[in-house]
């Protein structure tokens, strides 16, 4: 069958058969053109349907980076782009229909040993493809972009190569020269670091056009790239459920449902397309004709089901092995099965994209052909307390990946022997300084939830009356105000005889080391603290005393609070010179947050502090004009030394066998960075 332009003569489309051969074209029952003219939905008598563009779909791939020195994620960017290309091809898109920019040149993305690329990822390039005659000629263009993301204030900006960047700003100018121009259709998907300001900067279209923005995370969060085999990520589930013939809509959903169910950085997938909702992508598919998706926007594993049985939810304790195992349905047999595993607290937490996930391969049974399985031993992956996601996905040929399904491995400690009453008092004072005043109001809710977590009786009853919360803020569940004379008062109520006392004060010290503002006027100070933990330590033997200080010069409590006589852990922020990071809402981002953050986890104080300490010996290293760096001692000589560390992993925040929900499990956070 041939399809005309009536007016111009011009021959637009030579069909050569319907459905999955030729010889069905007899079988053809009806054609209908859209209103527009731009479609062709040609019904069959057996009963199905299949739709034809006449004016080509294009689409333009860009896999930004390179390989400069210290990207983590350039095999992952050039793996998406390459699964990309063979996703489009599969879905009806001609290589001439697609521009396939690259800062990796040479690849050969669909393994005919021919490199597929038409060009590096340059600014020059990409501009050219948005905006000359290949986007202008298009009947829609699709945008698939991952890479490196770069945020500072409200500075956005995608990594094109080593040297070049383009701006969420700079990228909606070219979308607006195309379509003002042409009346071409554009749907715009990436995948990068704060890749949700491209939502809100390139969403708006000229009038009488149509633009869908789709990105895999918020303007505010970094996005997650796992390595290969398996690339989990928000752009390969978008792929692999548009490879399976889901709309637009669909596929944004999958991806969205993944870090739902697989929370492993925090990151929600964002999408404008001109409707209140998702109405306009779910009209939206993925090719230049499709057979099935046309009347469906159901989940693709309504369609695709791979998995019978998986590992739900297991809980050990730490000195078991793990056994993971899927069991597939019989009209499956996938190459590989792959366990992708977020763990309840990194030690090491970073703003760069999430690369280092563990995962677990299944190996297929020698007796059972759809069982796969695998044994973990014991304190490997699963070495900490607290709860691990597991996302399970299935890999067939032609690189199609599964929707995953996920399970929950809950290390437990058990009951924890010691039953010594445990009581916390919470200082947050407040700051003359306006940021550092908003950072300071964020730190309560976040360390009282993870006190509060931790405070439970052995039949999982939380106990808030543990707690004795001071907050110059009004949080709806604090004891009262701050001040020096309700922390000092606070020991009057402790239980007589054995306790284990958490005292944790953050503020201000108004460039006075060894202290901390709890209103204006009104400074608690090392020596008067130091006067109260001795005195309630002496009136009765068993009592054990931890005292964290998350303020400027909080080193200073190290010596100041130092009394070998008594078991009792002293850790500061930092030195008695250091300053303090704080970083208001929504990052939160402090010394509080790491350290209580991996502490309502289950890991004992002396990791819960090196969590912390390694934080700002890492990543922030970066970032800091003065590196602030984390103290402990807890043998009382008053030194931070090697010698530390002993009493602190004998201890734990609250009840060993408690472990907090996912909210205190101190995931990567997100922190301006320049695009130099």
């Amino acid at each position: 069958m041939k399809i005309w332009n009536a007016v111009t003569g011009e021959l637009l489309e030579t069909i050569t058969g319907f459905g999955d051969s030729a010889d069905l074209y007899e079988t053809l029952a009806d054609a209908q053109f859209s209103v527009d003219g731009s479609r062709l939905l040609v019904a069959l008598a057996q009963g199905s349907l299949q739709v034809f563009e006449l004016a080509p779909p294009r689409a333009v791939i860009v896999a930004g980076g390179g390989n400069f020195s210290g990207n983590s994620i350039a095999r992952q960017t050039d793996d998406l782009a390459a699964y990309a290309y063979r996703t489009l091809r599969a879905r009806g898109y001609s290589a001439g229909n697609i521009q396939y920019l690259s800062a990796f040149p040479d690849r050969d993305a669909d393994g005919d040993n021919v490199a597929d690329v038409d060009g590096p990822a340059t600014v020059a390039n990409l501009r050219e493809a948005l905006t000359g005659p290949f986007a202008a000629d298009a009947g829609r263009l699709l945008i698939l972009m991952m890479d490196h993301g770069y945020r500072t204030g409200d500075f956005m900006a995608f990594r094109l190569n080593p040297d070049q960047a383009v701006s969420s700003k700079q990228l909606d100018g070219w979308l607006d020269e195309l379509q003002t121009s042409s009346s071409v259709q554009v749907s715009l998907v990436v995948d990068c670091c704060y890749a949700g300001q491209l939502v809100e900067d390139c969403a708006s279209a000229p009038p009488g056009r149509k633009r869908t923005v789709i990105a895999s995370t918020t303007s505010t969060a970094e996005a997650v790239f796992l390595p290969p085999p398996d690339l989990s990520s928000f752009m390969h589930t978008f792929l692999s459920s548009a490879y399976m013939g889901n709309s637009f809509g669909e596929a944004w959903r999958a991806g969205s449902r993944f870090f739902q169910e697989f929370p492993v950085a925090n990151q929600v997938p964002q999408i404008a397309d001109g409707s209140p909702g998702t109405d306009n992508a779910d009209r939206e598919f993925f090719g230049a004709s499709w057979a099935y998706g046309v009347q469906s926007t159901l989940d693709i594993n309504q369609f695709f089901p791979v998995f019978e049985t998986w590992t739900s939810n297991t809980t050990v304790l730490p000195s078991e092995a793990v056994h993971l195992a899927a069991r597939v349905l019989g009209n499956q047999t996938p190459l590989s099965l792959t366990v992708a595993i977020r763990p309840p607290a990194p030690h090491v937490l970073s703003g760069d994209p999430v690369t280092t996930v563990p995962r677990v391969h299944l190996v297929r049974s020698e007796t059972d052909s759809q069982l796969w399985e695998a044994t973990v031993p014991e304190e490997t992956v699963f070495e900490l307390t607290g709860n691990y996601s597991l996302a399970f996905t299935a890999t067939f040929e032609n690189a199609r990946v599964s929707n995953p399904v996920f399970g929950n491995v809950s290390v437990n400690a058990g009951p924890d022997p010691d039953q010594t009453p445990v009581r916390a008092i919470l200082a947050i004072g407040n700051a003359v300084t306006p940021g550092l005043n908003t950072a300071l109001a964020g730190q309560g809710p976040m360390a009282y939830r993870a006190l509060l977590d931790r405070f439970q009786s052995p039949d999982g009853v939380k106990h808030p009356e543990w707690i004795s919360y001071y907050s110059a803020f009004p949080h709806a569940p604090r004891t009262g105000a701050a001040s020096s004379s309700a922390v000092l008062g606070a020991f009057a109520s402790l239980p007589a005889g054995p306790c284990r006392l958490y005292v944790h004060l953050v503020g201000d010290s108004e460039d006075v080391a060894g202290q901390v503002r709890m209103s204006s006027g009104d400074l608690l100070k090392a020596p008067d603290l130091k006067a109260a933990l001795d005195v309630w330590q002496s009136a009765s033997p068993g009592r054990t005393a931890v005292i964290s200080v998350d303020a400027p010069g909080s080193g200073a409590f190290l010596p100041a609070l130092a009394n070998p006589d008594h078991q009792r852990v002293t850790i500061s922020s930092g030195r008695a010179g250091d300053g303090v990071l704080m970083l208001g809402a929504p990052v939160l981002t402090s010394f509080t947050t790491k350290y209580l953050g991996s502490g309502a986890q289950g890991n004992s104080l002396h990791a819960s502090f090196n969590a912390a300490r390694n934080f700002f010996r890492g990543f922030l290293r970066y970032f800091l004009i003065s590196p602030i760096q984390p103290q402990i001692d807890d043998n009382g000589d008053g030194l931070f030394t090697t010698a530390d560390g002993e009493l602190a992993s004998s201890l734990y925040l609250g009840r060993r066998y408690a472990f907090g929900g996912d909210e205190a499990a101190g995931l990567p956070f997100i922190i301006d960075a320049s695009t130099t």
